[in-house]
């Protein structure tokens, strides 16, 4: 919903500055999908802290990880369920950066090679797939970084 709005948003904005069409296709696509991202991690950290905590405890309980949170004594409930926002908004924004242009340039130049107005589903999958996967190779390096902050019980100062 944040990545559609936002691209109906900025797309005649940023072709008014001149522009080629690529060009402005890719940098709205990375806006609003960065736009997007941000958002969504809004609900996903902590959501996934929750789960990875979960999956490290011994008893592999969500309710237990969520209660061992709130219990927690050396930092805030809200400082406990964002541990690594940070980190994975600098991990999400790059992903999204590269995934989503890749992804519409892939469905546009499929589209053009069997010269038809749009990409069909399975097409636009296979052009998903591929877009998210080199996405997820440069950016997995900034996942595990993400995965152990997220996990560890002690708040770390990086200074």
């Amino acid at each position: 919903m944040v990545y559609e709005n936002c691209n109906s948003y900025l797309l005649p904005r940023i072709k008014s500055f001149g522009m080629g069409p690529e060009t402005s296709n890719a940098l709205t696509h990375m806006i609003a999908a960065s736009a997007g991202e941000l958002s969504a991690c809004l609900i996903r950290v902590p959501t996934e802290v929750v789960k990875q905590r979960a999956q490290a405890m011994a008893e592999h309980s969500s309710l237990s990880a969520f209660k061992a949170i709130l219990a927690a004594r050396h930092e805030s409930v809200f400082s406990g369920l964002y541990r690594g926002f940070g980190i994975t908004i600098m991990r999400e924004i790059p992903f999204t950066m590269i995934q989503f242009p890749l992804y519409e340039a892939m469905k546009r130049w499929q589209a053009k090679r069997m010269n038809k107005p749009k990409a069909n589903a399975f097409e636009a999958a296979i052009c998903g797939c591929v877009a998210g996967g080199v996405g997820a190779g440069f950016t997995t390096p900034l996942d595990v970084l993400k995965t152990r902050i997220m996990i560890n019980k002690e708040v770390v100062s990086v200074s």
